[in-house]
């Protein structure tokens, strides 16, 4: 259950907030030993993850109605709203919460964390379903998932129009590289859609052929999750290729966010957990057999 305040703790027989590390080598990020810190456990999340990195807030909706921020550095909670909202993305310059919605269709959300207030945006536009969220360059980028295209939204001109360019793709997940320029999932492919405003042109390319998990870093380089080889992999900028960025041991990742210092939070199907650098920068090597060894020290 919640408690009123600014602040609230959790308390729930199913689990509870953890905050101490584990001390082994549960992943290796970039040839370095990274433990699993439980963050939220035996709560359903039940939306996408957001993460505004200039505050190092963690952004998450429980039990379908109760939108909550989780505060990295120190672990605090704080209850945004109860509202059944759908889909969510942060203006990494602003901080602002972008909310979106399934039930009232020419309305989204907008919270702010300094004044800890929610207020609607009507767009009058009946097209504005949402479930997975994205914000880049003074544009909210959504889908309303397995339905075909993206639609865009700007917050400053308040005008919404749609990418009919991508009208042929049922799309289940993407993130934003660039001004248009998208990854995005459908029909279990990954493809890069690039739009050049100058020349006006688009251009689609396939990037791989399985259902992957989306997620950007705060250098716009995309990565790419597998759960069923328990691997992150990051997409070259230069050739597109697939490069291993990330092994790991426990959980399978459904959803995952880089914070502040570009450290992975992710959610999978026990609990919300992050990788911190495991005690002593222990280092760590790719086998060929799928996992990782770790270097003694």
């Amino acid at each position: 259950m919640f408690f009123a305040g600014d602040t609230f703790t959790l308390v729930l027989a199913l689990g509870a907030l953890v905050g101490a590390a584990r001390a082994d080598c549960d992943a290796c990020v970039a040839g370095l030993c990274h433990s699993r810190r439980p963050i939220l456990t035996g709560f359903p999340v039940t939306d996408q993850l957001a993460i505004d990195r200039a505050n190092n807030v963690l952004y998450l909706q429980l039990n379908s109605n109760q939108n909550t921020a989780i505060f990295l550095d120190d672990l605090q909670h704080r209850l945004v709203n109860m509202m059944r909202t759908s889909g969510m993305a942060v203006d990494q310059k602003t901080s602002v919460l972008y909310l979106g919605t399934k039930e009232v269709k020419d309305t989204y959300y907008e919270y702010d964390l300094v004044s800890n207030t929610t207020k609607a945006i009507n767009t009058s536009d009946d097209n504005r379903k949402s479930d997975i969220m994205c914000y880049a360059d003074d544009t909210l980028y959504f889908i309303h998932k397995n339905h075909n295209g993206v639609n865009l939204y700007n917050t400053t001109a308040n005008g919404v129009w749609h990418k009919t360019n991508l009208e042929d793709y049922s799309i289940n997940d993407f993130v934003v590289i660039d001004n248009y320029h998208l990854l995005f999932v459908s029909n279990n492919t990954v493809y890069k859609y690039v739009w050049n405003d100058v020349h006006p042109y688009f251009h689609i390319t396939l990037i791989a052929r399985k259902n992957y998990v989306l997620s950007v870093d705060k250098n716009n380089d995309v990565f790419l999750a597998d759960s069923t080889e328990k691997v992150i992999y990051k997409v070259n900028k230069t050739t597109d290729k697939l490069e291993t960025y990330a092994r790991y041991k426990s959980g399978l990742i459904a959803d995952f966010v880089f914070d502040g210092r570009d450290r992975v939070v992710l959610r999978d199907a026990r609990d919300v957990a992050q990788w911190l650098p495991a005690p002593a920068h222990r280092r760590c090597a790719f086998d060929h057999q799928g996992g990782f060894l770790v270097k003694e020290l």
